[in-house]
């Protein structure tokens, strides 16, 4: 019974408002469930049920105005008066609606605590201590680059830099000569790529070689997968012959540049720290990425 309570309360049909009250004396003044009450039949009851004390006019009005909007009753107003009406049909397709709705809000409330608890456990402390540090001084501290050398320290680099607390309209520039791993096509990678993807972040992907079959059947699916489901993801090749640079940007903040293939090394370049290096590389990139040919028209 609790339980029941609780759900009509959810749903905003609360038993005890006066509106639900005035639903349960209509309910009884009607001698069957096709019965229309007047006005003067539907006060009596209502009286009754509240222990002789008569309620405002205005108020009973009221209250019949909003079940009628809500569609918990209709009112016959063919005659000099008019009567009103409810039924187990009309009680159960309101129930169902408002459920439906009730479920569905919700729904995008846990999406969107879900996505305040992500952003709360990604956040770093010390440095968001240093950053209000900054805030309250009224100076600005001067991000340095970052070394990092094998998979698993570019990765880490990869995802604290570029890929965190990325918001709708960022944008991820990435060149394949480097980032051609089948290891980083693995679900957990692609998994933090599409979640990205889900927020609005758009990525761009850019190649400048001819790629192997078996490379670009691998890009290509999962371009595919992104594509159905309505991310923004672009994936263009612009051959040339002469070197250019290896990157993974995050807007125009800052890029994770490719320094050595073998052993391979990167660092993290902040535009703070050099900004024409920085500027150039993502101008270069946007450049041949406008060029470039989509890889679904890419024939390798």
């Amino acid at each position: 019974m609790q339980k029941m309570w609780d759900v009509l309360e959810t749903i905003d049909l609360d038993l005890n408002r006066k509106d639900m009250i005035v639903l349960g004396a209509l309910l009884k003044a009607q001698s069957e469930p096709t019965a229309f009450v007047d006005f003067d039949s539907l006060r009596e009851q209502l009286t009754k049920d509240e222990g002789g004390k008569k309620g405002k006019d205005s108020l009973i009005y009221r209250s019949l105005s909003w079940l009628e909007q809500a569609g918990l009753i209709q009112v016959d107003r063919s005659g000099h008066k008019h009567g009103y009406n409810s039924n187990v049909g009309m009680m159960h397709k309101v129930l169902k609606q408002r459920m439906k709705a009730r479920s569905s809000e919700l729904l995008k409330e846990t999406k969107a605590i879900d996505a305040e608890i992500q952003m709360m456990s990604e956040i770093n402390t010390d440095s968001l201590a240093a950053d209000i540090i900054v805030l309250a001084a009224g100076t600005q501290l001067v991000e340095r680059p970052i070394f990092a050398q094998g998979w698993e320290n570019i990765l880490k680099l990869l995802d604290d830099k570029v890929y965190k607390n990325l918001k709708k309209n960022d944008i991820i520039r990435f060149t394949l000569e480097w980032y051609d791993r089948p290891e980083e096509l693995e679900k957990p990678r692609v998994d933090k790529i599409e979640e990205m993807m889900k927020r609005g972040v758009e990525v761009r992907g850019l190649e400048h070689r001819k790629l192997e079959k078996t490379s670009f059947k691998r890009f290509a699916q999962r371009i595919e997968v992104f594509h159905q489901k309505g991310y923004k993801a672009g994936f263009r090749v612009c051959l040339r012959k002469d070197s250019t640079y290896q990157f993974v940007g995050r807007n125009s903040e800052g890029i994770l540049l490719i320094v050595s293939e073998n052993p391979l090394s990167v660092t993290w370049l902040p535009r703070s720290a050099n900004p024409e290096l920085v500027d150039n590389a993502i101008q270069s990139f946007d450049n041949d990425y406008l060029k470039g040919a989509d890889f679904s028209t890419f024939g390798v």
